[in-house]
């Protein structure tokens, strides 16, 4: 347990939150959309082409704003 501890005390905890809420939000609208896609490309009358763009995008968007937050964490807080 001692490990644990000296392990996380040394790490950055800010990065580590970042990387925690990116991959939570991330996983998380993947997992709404896939199962979803279906009933919400029934209901709007989608295509198979948009019902994939449906649950693609968020996970192409979602690995943008990955390289987005990276370089603006590293502007705000490295650069100090």
């Amino acid at each position: 347990m001692s490990h644990l501890v000296a392990s996380l005390r040394s790490g950055n905890w800010k990065a580590l939150l970042a990387c925690f809420l990116y991959f939570d939000t991330g996983f998380t609208t993947w997992v709404m959309f896939g199962p979803l896609a279906p009933f919400i490309s029934k209901q709007l009358t989608l295509t198979p082409i948009q019902a994939g763009f449906l649950v693609a995008v968020p996970v192409l968007a979602a690995s943008i704003v990955r390289v987005t937050f990276w370089y603006a964490f590293r502007r705000i807080f490295v650069a100090c």
